[in-house]
């Protein structure tokens, strides 16, 4: 069961892929706060060898590598179209301790206690088995090494996937199960915070991170969750203009009371977690 949910997310990340590199320096400016805090509570240096899982486009194991110059960055994910995007943006970076690499998503393919550090940006509440991952981050880390990871607060404090998931919901009829995988799973930190202690973790520390998502205009919104939200995709791929420009209109419609000095601003609100292996 957790292969086919793999092979699907794969499918998934791969189609969203273009759009992630159309809008990653916007995402990495409205994550940014949340990079910066991962690589605090890893604890990272100058020396250290990195695992950033999920890495999708490269972050934040690119960042990663400039704060561990002398040091190796290796970042992971199911998707080949990510893993390219990643190695490109490295190379027009000029980052030459960053590598990402395609792997199955279960598995890590490393020895025992082999990294300083391991990071995942948003990415570990996507994993089907959270404790399976988490054993096997726990196995690949140094003693007395961290992993830090963030993920979301409750949506209603995450103002743009709060207005995304209802007009999927109301309009398109796509539903939301709450107890699979995807981005507001851990919303409950608790849940998360134990899932760590399960996999052997100790000197467990959480910080809440807060930040914007800033929109040039509706438009920009709009194209932007046309070419990343996959009820949008799904919904659109065939559509006539009609339906289109009805879709569209309702979301205009909705992100009208996020409008303020000529932008859409939408809060967001997410934690991070870091845990070290005894």
């Amino acid at each position: 069961m957790n292969s086919e949910i793999i092979q699907e997310q794969r499918k998934s990340w791969n189609e969203v892929s273009s759009g992630w590199k159309k809008w990653n320096k916007n995402i990495n400016q409205w994550y940014q706060p949340i990079s910066g805090k991962i690589i605090e509570l890893a604890e990272i240096n100058s020396n250290s060898n990195v695992l950033d899982i999920a890495t999708g486009p490269g972050e934040p194991g690119l960042t990663a590598a400039k704060h561990a110059a002398n040091g190796l960055v290796t970042g992971i994910d199911i998707s080949d179209e990510m893993v390219k995007i990643a190695n490109q943006f490295a190379r027009e970076r000029n980052i030459g301790n960053y590598k990402a690499i395609h792997y199955d998503g279960i598995n890590l393919p490393f020895a025992d206690n082999h990294f300083d550090a391991v990071i995942s940006r948003c990415g570990i509440f996507f994993f089907p088995d959270t404790h399976h991952i988490l054993k096997e981050i726990f196995r690949v880390l140094k003693p007395g090494s961290r992993v830090s990871v963030s993920a979301w607060c409750d949506i209603t404090e995450n103002e743009s996937s709060l207005l995304v998931e209802k007009i999927a919901t109301e309009y398109l009829k796509h539903s939301f199960p709450k107890d699979s995988p995807g981005p507001f799973r851990f919303s409950d930190p608790t849940m998360l915070i134990s899932e760590f202690e399960g996999a052997g973790f100790r000197n467990i520390k959480k910080v809440n991170v807060s930040g914007e998502g800033v929109f040039n205009s509706k438009e920009d919104f709009w194209n932007f969750i046309s070419e990343m939200q996959k009820p949008f995709i799904d919904a659109l791929k065939d559509s006539n203009a009609e339906t289109r420009n009805a879709l569209r209109g309702e979301v205009f419609k909705a992100s009208e009371k996020y409008h303020k000095n000529g932008k859409l601003i939408f809060k967001r609100s997410a934690y991070c977690v870091g845990g070290m292996k005894p």
